[in-house]
This record gives structure tokens, C-alpha cells and sequence, in this order.
């Protein structure tokens, strides 16, 4: 680190006649030239130290502090802490940047409160930069690029700013490259400012609470506001527009206008952001949407105003075929501005003030010189009219269509899209139905292909062993002078179960319909394979049934009252069969629930004008939809 500057001494005093022999007069001369030797000595181990330019003794503004990043003010003639910002500059109408982010150096050493040193560019060693990078709790000898601060006077950061002055970049080992680099941050876009007249151009009607302002005189030549359909505007206002800002009576933003882009345009009416839906800017003007009472670009009360009637008027004068049509009656749907909690203006004063921006021409951040979509690329270029151009106003379009592929395999589809990320996961190309499974496809919605697999949307039934049939086992209970008989053949014989000839017999059966599993609104009937073991007419057989139904499930100690009665069914009806011949014969249909407990009795009333013995072979059920 240097010492503080040694101040040259630009004449030395040798000594002369008449003086007094004192050491202080003795040692004049000599320690004169010892100061310019040290000072000489001083610049040799700057220049071999720091491999910097300096500049010495300069006026200083007492704030600077050694490590400062300094502008020349010109107004104190003295360097002063910089500052990165921009200024409204009303020669033009925009904004500039501000003097003080025209960084000239670095604060190097103070020799009193208004005088020292600056280092201009160069690299410096073992320098303390902490008044100026160690702000907002940087580490001042953190490596990186700085920039000069936007909010701390003198300092830098390397959080780059909105107006990006470069300073400097430490290495992180003692060492910086100090190379301030000043630079048209707005060169690339201008920043613009405009009070608008806020006056009708021209003379309106007195206001009356419940009405538009009708324009009586409609001046194109005084600057301000005409109505939307006024011949200057050539017809092109946009839908809706009842004003349009006469541009050609404001020749400082004709100048610059209009705004690029459109969207960069703000607008302030008595200092507070007008909605967006109550203007609106592009290539032809300023639009504005409101034309009733308080709400238009104008005093309430605008001076000087035309006549008004104490009876309501039309909402179109007659005196004006361009004045604005809006319906009277629409006047208050929407609050006025004292209204929704903004403070009440003189109702004779209005401001409007018009922010925007504008690309300065020809940049490579303002102009695109022609666009055209890649080559098999679904990006389409269209013009206004819609068909293909590649410069001019432009509508870029996305045909997903070119990017359609049919008939691919695979189980892996794109099934959402978050941000700009596809996300994709399996999927069933398709199902094919098995041998108790059948689909029902949904009509244009759904197919099934050659093949037999199913694709898009279908309803899947199960269908139950025994096709439509669904069955629930039977189990023996009593028997009633029936007996278990053999036919006796070659092979064995055939089991069967005897109702005799000669005595009342009877068969009680039970059948548990499942829990789980069953069709809607189920019904039961009793299926027999009847054998006659000598030729006639079968007689005919009682038949009665009683239900059990479940208890409730879902209720704790549901008592369910047990029925104490069977329900009896038409008698199974007579057949003519030879001798050891069968038939198959059903019951009268039952309706039952899921879990319901049934129990059977079939009975022969013997004797009944049948000879032989009638034999059951097989006894089954049925449940299908009533």
C-alpha cells in the first residue's frame, strides 16, 4: 500500500544573505530537495506497484471516501460519488443518462477533506475496496465483475442494474482491474414523457350529470381531443373509441410517435394510471373509451363550454353528425374516480401525461429484417391478410397438425405439459376381450379393429359361466319319504331321487344367493330334470319357496323378523313321457336380494292317477335380471 501523496515542491529556497544561522535555515534547501526526491520515488513505486494511472491532487467532494467510484460534477467543480440513474431531460422530451454514472475512477488516496488521488484505470494490488464493494453485505474481495450501484452513492456491486456501468473486476487475489467503461445504456431505446392537452379541441356542451359530452364545434386545428369518428382520423379508430387525440396539434409527439412497442406506453390522468380498458394505443393515435360525464380525457367542467339545455338532451347533437353515439343510459355503470376512494380535483383542471418508450431505429434490439419459419418446422409467418410474408407486421401460428403421426405403437403418449416441459408416461394401446369378457363400444368414440382389439372408449361387461346364467348351489335339507334309487345298466347304474307312486313324498332344498357379484333386480327360478319310469302323464308337482333376506350390513344388531310362511308356486305342469324318459322343467320366476337365504319344498301328492315312480336326475337354479 502507498503512503499519502508527497506534495512536489515546485521551487526550492536556498539560503541567502542577512539570514539567520539556525538549523531550520541551514536545512531549507536540502530538505526541499528531499521532498521532490521523495516524490519522485513515490510516482517510481506507484507506476512499478500498481501498474495504474494516477492523478493527483484533485478537489474532492468531502463525502468521497477512499475506494469510491467518483463522476466530475460539473456544477461544484469537483469529483463526487458516482451513481448509476438516468435524468428526464425536457429538451427532448425523455429521458438520458444522468451525469453521475459517467464513472471517471477510483478514490486511491485522500491527502485532506477536499484533496487527493484517483487512480483513472489500471490494476492495483493490495488495495482496501471496502467503501465501495463492501455494501449491502458483499465481501469486498469477493472475485467477479462490479457494476456501479443504482442505490448507494460511490459503490459498486456485481448485481448488474438496470443502467449497467462497468468499474471494475477484482480477481479475488488482491489484485483489480480498474477500467471504468461509461456507456450509452439507452442507446438502444429512448424513454419519452408528454403532458397531453386535456381539452376537448373544440366546444362541448355544458355537462350534465346524466350525459356524454356532446361536441358542438369540432375544431381538427386546436390541439386536444376530437371525437373518434372525426374525418382527420381517416376512419381508422378502433371499435369502441370515442375520442381520438388530435396528434398533428403536438408536434413534439407526432415527432417521436407512436410508442415501439405498443405496450411500453403508460398513461396518467391527475396522477393516477388510467385503466386499460379506458384507452388504448397503436399505429394511428391515442383512443380513448369513455365519453360520459367526469369520465372523459378533459375537466369535468371544461372551459369554455357551449350552452345546456335544463331538458335531456339527445346523447348525439344534432349540430354534430361526428359526435360520439353512446347511450345516456349507460352514463352510470361505472363509479367516478372521487368514487372509488381517489381524491376529488378541481372538476376545471386536468392533467393527462403519456410515458413510453421507443427503440431507437436499426438496432439489433429494435429491427428484424425478415422472419421465416425453419425448414419442416410447424411455426407458420403470416401477414396481416393471413397469407405467408416474411417482413412487415407479422402473426407467427403453430399448425400441430404437420406434427401428427397415426398408427404408432407403443404404450409411451405425451399426457400433460407444464411450462415448457411434455410429460409423458404408458398407456394401453389396446384390449382385446377373453372368453367371459365383452366390450360395448361407444359409437365414434371407439373401435375394434381386425384384429379384435379395442381402442378408445367401451363399456366392459363380465359375462358368468353358463352365459346369461348365473347359478347359486342347493343343498338337501329333508327328505320326506323320498328315497335315493339306482338304475341299474352295464356301467353302474344312474342315481336319482324317488318320489314313490304310493305315498305322499316330499324334498326340502336350500339355496344361499352370494353377497357380492350379482346382477341388478335378480330373479330365481327352479330348474328340474323330471324322469317318469313308466309310460303317462307325469302328475303334477307342488312347488313353494321362502326368502331369508340379509340383515343389515351396516347396522350394528339389525334384527330381521324370520318368516314363518313359503310362498307357494304354480304347480310344475304335466308331460307325457315313455318309460324311463326325462324332461326339463322351470319354476315360476322369485324376485330375490344379494345374501338372501331361500329355501324350496317340492311335493307329489300321491296317489295322483300316475302309475310309476317320478325321479328327479338333476335340480339347479337361475338368476337373471327381472
Amino acid at each position: 500500500m502507498v503512503t499519502p501523496v508527497i506534495p512536489w515542491v515546485s521551487r526550492t529556497t536556498p539560503v541567502v544573505d542577512g539570514e539567520e544561522v539556525r538549523a531550520a535555515i541551514k536545512n531549507r534547501h536540502p530538505l526541499e530537495l528531499q521532498q521532490r526526491t521523495d516524490n519522485l520515488k513515490q510516482r517510481l513505486d506507484n507506476i512499478q506497484a500498481g501498474e495504474a494511472l494516477f492523478v493527483h491532487d484533485v478537489a474532492l467532494s468531502p463525502a468521497v471516501k477512499v475506494g469510491h467510484a467518483v463522476y466530475w460534477d460539473v456544477n461544484n467543480l469537483h469529483y463526487d460519488r458516482a451513481i448509476a440513474a438516468v435524468a428526464f431531460d425536457a429538451g427532448v422530451g425523455g429521458y438520458v443518462v444522468a451525469p453521475s454514472s459517467y464513472v471517471v475512477g477510483i478514490c486511491y488516496s485522500k491527502s485532506g477533506s477536499t484533496r487527493g488521488s484517483l487512480i483513472p484505470s489500471g490494476t492495483v494490488r493490495d488495495f482496501d475496496f471496502t467503501n465501495g464493494a463492501g455494501v449491502d453485505g458483499q465481501d469486498p474481495t469477493s472475485s467477479g465483475a462490479y457494476y456501479l450501484s443504482a442505490s448507494s452513492p460511490g459503490t459498486y456491486t456485481t448485481q448488474k442494474p438496470p443502467v449497467g456501468i462497468y468499474v471494475m473486476f477484482l480477481r479475488g487475489d488482491g489484485v483489480a482491474h480498474i477500467q471504468p467503461t461509461p456507456r450509452e445504456v439507452l442507446e438502444n431505446h429512448i424513454h419519452f414523457a408528454f403532458d397531453l392537452f386535456a381539452v376537448p379541441a373544440g366546444t362541448v356542451e355544458c355537462p350534465l350529470p346524466d350525459r356524454v359530452y356532446e361536441f358542438l364545434v369540432e375544431d381538427d386545428a386546436a390541439p386536444g381531443w376530437l371525437p373518434a369518428s372525426n374525418p382527420i382520423f381517416g376512419g381508422m379508430a378502433p371499435a369502441g373509441a370515442v375520442y381520438g387525440y388530435n396528434l398533428g396539434m403536438h408536434p413534439e409527439l407526432e415527432r417521436v410517435f407512436p410508442p415501439i412497442p405498443f405496450g411500453t406506453a403508460y398513461l396518467e390522468q391527475d396522477g393516477i394510471g388510467v385503466a386499460a380498458d379506458r384507452y388504448s394505443i397503436d399505429l394511428n393515435g391515442i383512443w380513448w373509451y369513455a365519453g360520459c360525464y367526469s369520465k372523459a380525457p378533459w375537466p369535468t367542467e371544461p372551459r369554455p363550454c357551449g350552452s345546456s339545455s335544463s331538458v335531456p338532451s339527445p346523447a348525439v347533437s344534432s349540430s354534430s353528425s361526428s359526435s360520439p353515439s353512446v347511450d345516456p343510459l349507460v352514463c352510470f355503470s361505472g363509479p367516478y374516480l372521487e368514487e372509488m376512494g381517489f381524491p376529488r380535483v378541481d372538476p376545471s383542471v386536468r392533467t393527462l401525461r403519456l410515458y413510453f418508450t421507443k427503440m431507437v431505429f436499426k438496432t439489433n434490439n429494435a429491427l428484424v429484417t425478415s422472419l421465416a419459419p425453419a425448414s419442416n418446422s410447424p411455426i407458420t409467418v403470416v401477414g396481416c391478410d393471413g397469407d405467408p410474408a416474411t417482413t412487415g407486421d407479422l402473426k407467427l401460428g403453430l399448425d400441430l397438425s404437420l406434427s401428427v403421426v397415426e398408427g404408432e405403437e407403443g404404450y409411451q403418449a405425451f399426457k400433460g405439459v407444464t411450462g415448457t416441459t411434455f410429460k409423458r408416461g404408458p398407456v394401453v394401446s389396446g384390449l382385446k376381450a377373453g372368453s367371459n369378457v365383452q366390450f360395448q363400444p361407444v359409437p365414434g368414440q371407439s373401435e375394434i379393429d381386425g384384429s379384435g382389439f379395442l381402442r378408445g372408449k367401451a363399456t366392459i361387461d363380465v359375462v358368468l359361466p353358463g352365459s346369461e346364467q348365473q347359478e347359486a348351489p342347493i343343498a338337501l335339507v329333508a327328505l320326506d319319504s323320498v328315497r335315493e334309487e339306482l338304475i341299474n345298466d352295464v356301467d353302474g347304474g344312474i342315481f336319482y331321487l324317488s318320489f314313490p307312486s304310493d305315498r305322499e313324498s316330499s324334498l326340502r332344498g336350500r339355496i344361499t344367493v352370494p353377497f357380492e357379484g350379482l346382477i341388478t333386480n335378480p330373479e330365481m327360478l327352479i330348474r328340474l330334470w323330471l324322469l317318469g319310469r313308466t309310460a303317462g302323464t307325469l302328475p303334477a308337482l307342488e312347488i313353494s319357496y321362502r326368502r331369508l333376506p340379509r340383515p343389515d350390513p351396516n347396522t350394528l344388531c339389525a334384527a330381521v323378523a324370520l318368516p314363518t310362511v313359503d310362498v307357494v308356486l304354480a304347480d310344475l305342469g304335466t308331460c307325457v313321457v315313455g318309460a324311463n324318459e326325462y324332461i326339463e322343467i322351470d319354476s315360476d320366476a322369485f324376485a330375490i336380494a344379494r345374501g338372501d337365504t331361500i329355501y324350496f319344498t317340492l311335493k307329489r301328492s300321491a296317489p295322483d292317477g300316475y302309475a310309476g315312480d317320478v325321479g328327479i336326475l338333476r335340480m339347479s337354479n337361475r338368476i337373471s335380471a327381472g
